[in-house]
Order: structure tokens, then sequence, then C-alpha cells
């Protein structure tokens, strides 16, 4: 067995490294995607391979665009090693990051390894949507030692479902440039497609690629919620008090009170609920001269939809009325046969005489059947019979009975609009109700009139949904919501609802609402699924935005989320090592709309950019330095420090760190333009950039000069120089 020296020598001398300062920007040469789904959500794991150069250290960044999904997990790779990110404040996540990163391209000799191995860090945090209004970006980033000829991150993430005809549809992000490999498992799935076919790839190209995973249990109603208590969460590294929580001295703590983090999911299958067992259905058709020859033919129209959508063990008669009722298609006829004598209007209009003849048909079925009754009328009556009498004779009649109220003056094929009408809107509705059947209204509408068909045969939706989670609405009195419950919901729809409410008692989910007028109480799962993807989104998600961080932080350490407030990051122990006599240096990283990427330099050491335009250009980081070492002399200081916001000609913002007011002045009065020219850089500008540097110097040695007698707190001293 090789010691841990040799072992180290062999890490050191397998593959020559390039000279420090070379920091290569790399690309990924493929990109795989595994879709793990359960309970409505999945955790998608995105894993890229990039190819490079063993012998040069490289930095690696992606934007990661997903608007239904929450990062929970960042890893790469290299070198037979796996290094996993952990949570981290986000600051404190970049600055360890970037320290990594300039010290890798100005300060650590590449060969430098711990325990036989070559270093890699991770860093993923949240990049505000500045391509989107409403999307924010993830950026991966990985900075790496030279080492393996590939390097393989995998990003992992919580993302939800949207209701799809009764599947779990998933939106993927695709690359611009490259064919992704997917795979989709879980014990839940029986197949899936992508973009509306079966495949087992993502194609390269632009927006979200649409993934519908149909369910093993894509025929059962099912809701699942989770209700997780959020105790607000301060920072996970909390900064030094003079930095962070004091005004003046005292530290000041804004009270921040627990609340519950709710989220509730329903997926309604399609159909929605299979017809009743040898259904043996009776028509009650209006043939009086108030329904006309129009109405007359719309009824049968009906009734035709009707038989359409009935299963071949269903069996049918029909009777008509007028001054009296009789037989026009007798008991019990295959839906599939349709022969109807014709009928003409008549005076009269007895449907209490035609509802009697139906029960003693419906009477007459055996116990393996089920009875059941369609009226199809005007519903104009004569003013003895009462709304009692009425009631009277649906109840006598002992079937689930239906009643379509047929508009009078409209053309048989003129499509109609039609809603279910409730007791308190239509007193005849009561008693048509408790029979276990609706009363429904046709008008005039351009919705057609075939969705209400099928209705007829067996429920295909929910009226009157409402959610209650502990006994009370979700949404009543939420802090933030996103989603809403509609008055009613079709079959292969569904609810997605997210809430963070005021703490209150905990108790059981239920979906409630009315199949027919058959009332519903459906008991909600607790699901882990739906608890993981709860608290990503709470972290990182429509309602994250209205949430003060110290819930967002307690959310996102939950399940390990990237959010506004908490990042992902990686990185190894490392020496920086400065030159003899040279203590400073200067610094950034960071990602924008084009790309991600740090850039770092240090006098004597070159400098290594790979950020695109909004970088250092060689040669300023060492001017800037220099200029800063003058301020130092000036304010006979030994060493300084500002950070320094800069656009290609102006100086936007000064912040001391190290030195005092009047090193911030000097910096305050530098010229950009002049620094580049007295530095023969004049034809190197890049215009219209922006960066955020930190800045340290020393001052030289030496005896202080005639500058160093002027009043370092005097802001009319001399101009500086450089």
């Amino acid at each position: 067995m090789l010691s841990p020296t040799a072992l180290l020598a062999l890490a050191v001398n397998a593959t020559p490294c390039a000279p420090q300062g070379n920091l290569v920007e790399l690309q990924a040469s493929a990109r795989s995607l595994t879709l793990e789904v359960g309970d409505g959500a999945a955790m998608l794991v995105l894993r890229d391979t990039v190819r490079r150069n063993p012998a040069q250290a490289g930095h690696y960044a992606a934007l990661v665009m997903l608007p239904s999904g929450t990062a929970v997990g960042a890893k790469v790779e290299a070198d037979g090693a796996a290094v996993t990110a952990a949570l981290e404040d986000d600051d404190v996540a970049a600055e360890r990051f970037g320290e990594f990163s300039t010290a890798l391209s100005t300060g650590v000799p590449a060969q430098e390894a711990k325990a036989g191995r070559r270093r890699t860090a991770i860093l993923a945090e949240l990049e505000d949507g500045c391509c989107s209004s409403d999307t924010d970006q993830v950026s991966i980033e990985v900075a790496t030692t030279c080492g393996a000829d590939t390097l393989v991150v995998e990003s992992t993430w919580v993302i939800e479902s949207e209701p799809a005809d009764g599947a779990w549809r998933f939106r993927l992000p695709r690359h611009f440039d490259l064919d992704q490999r997917l795979e989709v498992r879980g014990a839940a799935v029986r197949r899936w497609f992508v973009d509306g076919v079966r495949a087992r790839s993502i194609d390269a190209g632009e927006g979200d690629a649409l993934v519908d995973v149909v369910p093993l249990e894509a025929d059962t109603l099912r809701g699942r919620v989770s209700v997780e208590r959020l105790v607000p969460l301060g920072p996970l590294s909390p900064p030094p008090h003079d930095e962070w929580g004091k005004v003046d001295g005292a530290e000041v703590i804004e009270p921040v009170d627990p609340v519950d983090a709710v989220r509730v999911e329903i997926d309604v299958p399609r159909p929605l609920a299979d017809p009743a067992a040898a259904l043996r259905v009776v028509f009650v058709l209006d043939a009086s001269k108030s329904a006309g020859v129009e109405g007359i033919g719309k009824a049968r129209a009906a009734m035709e939809g009707v038989l359409d959508a009935l299963p071949d063990d269903a069996r049918y008669a029909a009777v008509a009325f007028a001054r009296r009722p009789w037989l026009v298609v007798d008991p019990w006829t295959s839906p599939r046969e349709r022969f109807f004598p014709e009928v003409a209007p008549q005076n009269g209009s007895d449907l209490l005489g035609a509802l009697a003849l139906a029960r003693r048909l419906t009477h007459d079925v055996a116990p393996e059947e089920t009875p059941r009754v369609v009226v199809l009328s005007d519903l104009v009556q004569k003013s003895a019979d009462t709304e009692a009498r009425w009631g009277d004779a649906l109840e006598r009649g002992g079937a689930l009975t239906h009643v379509v109220a047929l508009p009078q003056d409209v053309a048989a094929d003129e499509p109609l609009a039609w809603a279910r009408v409730v007791p308190d809107e239509d007193p005849r509705a009561e008693p048509v109700e408790g029979t276990g059947g609706i009363f429904v209204v046709l008008g005039a509408g351009d919705e057609a009139e075939a969705l209400l068909w099928p209705h007829l045969v067996a429920p295909t939706r929910i009226d009157d949904v409402a959610l209650e989670v502990g006994g009370r609405d979700p949404l009543d009195g939420a802090l933030t919501s996103n989603g809403e419950v509609p008055e009613l919901l079709l079959a292969g729809q569904g609810v997605r609802v997210q809430s963070v409410i005021p703490v209150g008692s905990r108790g059981p989910g239920f979906l409630t609402g009315f199949l027919w007028a058959l009332p519903l109480a459906l008991p909600l799962e607790e699901a882990a699924a739906t608890r993981r993807l709860s608290l990503a989104r709470t972290a990182h998600g429509p309602v994250a935005r209205e949430l003060d961080d110290e819930l967002v932080r307690a959310a996102a350490k939950a399940v390990g989320a990237v959010s506004r407030v908490t990042s992902l990051v990686a990185v190894p122990e490392f020496r920086p090592i400065e030159p003899d006599g040279m203590g400073f240096g200067i610094s950034g990283c960071g990602c924008g709309c084009c790309g991600c990427g740090c850039c770092g330099g240090h006098i004597g050491r070159g400098v290594t950019c790979t950020m695109g335009s909004a970088t250092p250009i060689v040669g300023e980081l060492e001017e800037l330095q220099a200029s800063l070492a003058a301020a130092a002399e000036r304010c006979r200081v030994p060493r300084a420090a500002v950070r320094v916001e800069i656009e290609d000609k102006e100086i936007l913002d000064v912040v001391g760190i190290a030195g005092g007011e009047c090193v911030v002045e000097q910096a305050w009065r530098w010229d950009l333009l002049q620094i580049a020219q007295y530095g023969g850089l004049e034809v190197e500008r890049v215009f219209e950039r922006r960066l955020d540097l930190e800045v340290r110097a020393e001052a030289p040695p030496g005896e202080p000069g005639e500058a160093d007698q002027a009043d370092p707190a005097d802001p009319a001293a001399d101009d500086v120089d450089g």
C-alpha cells in the first residue's frame, strides 16, 4: 500500500500543470436529466459532463432557469471523488467561493493537493432574473485545479407538477445546443411523454419541454396536504456584531412570528367516476306545444347525446307527454338502436303523469340493475301541478332523477350553455337533489352542451369545491399565497395551492364538494414528497417573495434549498500564497444574464478573467492597486482597503474597509480615464460595463515625501497620482 506521501506525489506528478493565471473557461459537452417522480412532485437531477485540458485549472458556469423548481443539491465529481455542497448564507458562500477562485488563479499552485486529491470548489446561488421579469435563475459554478480530463457537475431540484388531463406535467429546461438524455423513474410512474410523444430525450432549443407522467393511480381521486411549522431562523453564520444587528452599539432584531406553511394538491382523474352497472334509463320527453317542434328536436338531440355516453350494458326506454303520457321506445332497448317515431306537438303538459309512467317502468328492473330517469322538458305545467305535487312525484319515483330545463324558441342545432341550479335559486331543484340527481338549465351560449350528456351518465365534475385544513380555509387570512380553488373541478383537472398562514390548530385536511347532489368529503393524505415540495417552494417560489428573510431561511434549511438568503457551497482547504512584501490583491466573482465567472489579479501574478465583458482589463487591477497604495502613503496609514463600484468612466460608490475616511476620500477622487492613460490602457477600454471590486494595498516602505505632509483629513489634498 502506498503511503500518503507517495499518493500525493502521484497526484501532483500525474499531469503537469500550467502556470497560474490561466483559469480556463470550460463548456459542457453532454447533459442528461433524471426525473424521480412520486406523489405529484419530482426530484430532478441535472447532470453536465464537462471536458477539459487536465493540465490546466478551469472554471465552469451554467445558468439554470426552472420556474417550477427549487435547487436543493449540488455536487461535482472530479478525479474519482465527489465534492458535495452544503447550505450556507448566500454572502458567506459567495465570498468563500470567490476567495478560492481568486487564490486558484493568483496564489495557490495548481499542483497542491490534500489527501492525494486535487481540489475543486462548487457554488449554487440564486441570480435575480434579469432576462425574465418573473423567473429567477440559479447559477452553478465550479472552480478546479488541473486534474481529470472530465468533470461531472450535478444539481438536484425539487419541482412541482401541473394537472394535465389526469397526468402530472413537469416543465423541464432545454439546452440551447445539446440534446438531453431523459430518464423517468419512480414507483408511481406508469408511462410518460415528451411534448406529446413517447421519447427518451429532450431536443436542444429554446423554451421548456413538457414531460407528462401518467401515474399508476391516474384513475383515483386523490388529495395531498402538508402543514409545516416554520420558526424564524437567523443567519447560519452570523457576521460580527459591528457589521450586523447593531445600531449605535445596541442590537436591533425585528421580531418575526412563527407561521405554518401549507400546501394542498388535488388530482382529478379522467374519468372522474365510472357509470353504474347495468343502467336502466327512462327518458321523459316534452311533446307539448310550448316546447314546439324545435323543443322536441332539442330533447331528442339531448337524448342522443346521453345514449352516446351510455356503456354497452345499459338499456333505455322513452316516454313522451303532452295532454297525457305515452311510451315511444319500449323497455329495454340497446343504446345502439336509435328508432324514434315522429312526435307532433300537442296541447297539454302532464309532466307528473309522465313521471308516474316512468316510475312503473323503473320499478320493474331487476335488483342487480340501476334505475335512472332523465327529464327533458321546458317545465311549463298547469297550475294544479304544484311544487308539493312535483316533489311528491319525484320522491315516490324511487330512482335517481336528472332534470334538464330546455329553453323555448331555440333551434335544435343551436349550441347551448348549461348551468346547475341549486335549491336557493329554484325550489324545484330541492326534490330533484333529494333523489341524488341534478337540476340543469340550458340557455343561449357558445358552450357545447355535449359536455353535459356524459355528466348525466356518471359525474364528470365536482361542484362547490372547497378546501379545509385544520378546520379552516388555507387561503383565508393567508400572509401570502399562490394558486386558487375553483368553484368546480372537471375530470382531468386539479388544484395546486400553497400558502403561509398564522400559526393555528393542526388537523386533518379535506376536499369538499358535490358529485351531482351527493356530498363529497375527500380526506387529504400527508405525503413526504408534498412536504419537501412545500418547504422548497416556500424557500424559493412565488410565496417566498412576501416572506421575511428569517422565514425563508428556516424553510431553506429544512430541505437544503437555494434561496435569496442561502446558497450551496463546497470549498476545499487551501493556503493562499502571497509574494514576499506584497500584501495586497483584488478579486471579483459573479454571474449575470450572459454568463457566470470569476476574475482575480495580484501584482506580480498576472490577471485572469472568465466573466465576459464585465471584468477588469489586463493591467487595470495593478493600476488601481498602485493608486490605492499611493492613497495609503498620502494618508499616512500602513495599509488600505476599499470596496469600489465602477462603470467604465465613473466611480459609482466607495465603501471603506481599512485606512479610514482619508483613504475613502482619495478613492472618490480617482480619475478612471486618467488611470488608464497613465497605465497605457486607454486603447483596451471596454464600454458599458459595471464592476464591484474590493481593492487592498500597503503603503510602500520609505521616508514620507512631500505628499505625506498634507493634512490626511483635508478633502482638498493633492490629486492622486496615477
